[in-house]
């Protein structure tokens, strides 16, 4: 594997390791108990978009595909935006990786080692959310299902097909 996309795989991973979203339902298996193989998947996904579409990928789209993985595979709606800094995370680790560039996936990685426990790395995720508390909540909740993924919009996702 070339080392541009072997960073590539790292950050995205490490982003996923400090999603506070993900790490909860994660946690909590709202995926079942394979919930950390389908967070494994879910990088190997991402990063699979990247190189089948490469710069054409746009944070709108990386947005509706992490909303759509974690409805379909966590039960999960994001309810506070974290998806939007996610990817624009991941967008900034792709633009930087393709140039060598590894400054990005370095400090995740500092950031990841110096987590003296699990629950550090955790607590270091609000950071994806702007430092607010992240609300999520699992599909089985009649109340919510089906209301909270309304911030993407898979139209934006076909726009990227027209380029």
């Amino acid at each position: 594997m070339h080392p541009n996309k072997q960073a590539f795989v790292e950050g995205v991973d490490h982003v996923f390791t400090k999603w506070t979203a993900l790490a909860l339902a994660v946690k909590q298996e709202w995926g079942g108990p394979d919930s950390v193989a389908k967070r494994d998947w879910m990088v190997d996904a991402v990063v699979q978009e990247f190189d089948t579409k490469g710069t054409k990928i746009d944070q709108e789209y990386i947005e509706d595909l992490l909303l759509q993985i974690m409805e379909d595979e966590f039960e999960c709606n994001i309810e506070d935006g974290s998806e939007r800094d996610v990817s624009a995370l991941i967008l900034q680790i792709y633009k930087q990786c393709i140039r060598g560039d590894f400054t990005l996936v370095d400090k995740l990685r500092s950031e990841i080692d110096s987590s003296s426990t699990p629950g550090q790395a955790e607590s270091n995720a609000v950071n994806m959310s702007k430092g607010q508390e992240s609300t999520v909540q699992p599909e089985n909740d009649e109340e919510s299902e089906g209301e909270d993924c309304e911030e993407g919009s898979n139209d934006d996702a076909e726009s990227m097909d027209q380029d």
